[in-house]
């Protein structure tokens, strides 16, 4: 690395002054950065990351302890650990973790039995699935069950059954001026 040469103290001088400047712009404007104004010093402090929103919906690892515990009611932490299928089974502190987080979005309560917490869901299967369905109505398609459906019709997936079926439910479903009345 070649040394810096300035033939004159004032080209020397302007250089540094403006690589303080611009570190110094970087430091007022640096969030993660403390100036105490007594002592005009400048404290860097760590960076901790932001944790994630919580979501109100279901992650595919709480949707597994859901559907075990709406088939077998209110159940100890090691007894839904035991009911988990073979090939996904998890360790008895990810299971509680991932409880505690169910806990917190209201889709399970607890009560104490002994020394051990036995959990029970208070959000039935439906209505948890029709709350997806509703988050997703208004995530992708702003809201309208039109361009829902049209979605599912589009995708040419649809069984003639599925579709006759489909047909009678929009039949059997009563309409706006009756629901006014």
């Amino acid at each position: 690395m070649q040394a810096l040469f300035w033939p004159c103290y004032a080209q020397r001088a302007a250089f540094w002054k403006s690589k303080w400047l611009s570190a110094r712009k970087e430091l007022l404007t640096n969030p993660l950065v403390v100036r105490h104004k007594k002592r005009r010093q400048i404290h860097l402090i760590a960076a901790k990351p932001m944790p994630p929103k919580r979501s109100k919906t279901l992650t595919e690892a709480e949707l597994r302890l859901m559907k075990i515990l709406w088939e077998r009611g209110e159940s100890a932490v090691a007894d839904v650990v035991a009911a988990m299928p073979g090939g996904s089974a998890l360790a008895y502190t990810s299971v509680l973790t991932t409880i505690r987080v169910l806990e917190s979005k209201g889709y399970l309560r607890h009560r104490q039995q002994g020394r051990a917490f036995l959990y029970s869901p208070c959000v039935g299967e439906d209505e948890a699935g029709r709350s997806e369905v509703l988050h997703m109505l208004q995530r992708f398609f702003g809201n309208s069950r039109e361009r829902l459906l049209q979605s599912m019709l589009g995708d040419g997936d649809l069984t003639p059954q599925e579709l006759k079926r489909l047909k009678e439910l929009i039949a059997a479903t009563p309409d706006d001026s009756a629901r006014q009345a």
